[in-house]
């Protein structure tokens, strides 16, 4: 957990981030709105797995609907799975102009304060996921696929 930015487009404004500005900086968990300037992802060895790049398409539209600009997105994969090396800081993907860039930055006192009641993995879970995304031709059948 910590701070995330993704550079979605090629223009000036076409990045999304999760990170605290001067105006919103503040002790973990204590917010002023109901946003707060974090995001989640998981950590498969050496990589960043990122589940929720899918919806940025629609954090681009309700930070245009909230102050009138326009973002363009021309990059939006379903998930993210990027070597740590790759990953750039927030100031390459804020001033980049190649879409795909990306930003994560862990913050122990946001992990602290977020995370203390936070089940551990299942071991049996994390190894299926794990082998999945070492094999991404694999098809995952389960319960809902048996379905009607």
């Amino acid at each position: 957990m910590g701070h995330a930015s993704w550079r979605v487009g090629p223009g000036d404004g076409d990045v999304i981030a999760h990170v605290p500005t001067a105006s919103s900086v503040q002790p973990p968990g204590v917010t002023t709105g109901l946003a707060v300037p974090l995001h989640a992802w998981l950590t498969l060895g050496q990589a960043i797995l990122d589940l929720t790049t899918g919806s940025l398409p629609m954090k681009a539209a309700l930070l245009d609907a909230a102050d009138g600009g326009h973002t363009t997105v021309q990059w939006a994969p379903a998930y993210l799975l990027v070597d740590f090396h790759a990953v750039r800081s927030y100031e390459q993907v804020r001033q980049g102009a190649t879409p795909g860039l990306c930003f994560y930055k862990v913050d122990p006192a946001a992990e602290a304060h977020w995370l203390t009641d936070t089940p551990g993995f299942d071991v049996q879970d994390l190894a299926a996921l794990t082998l999945r995304y070492d094999n991404p031709s694999v098809q995952v059948i389960g319960p809902n696929t048996l379905r009607d």
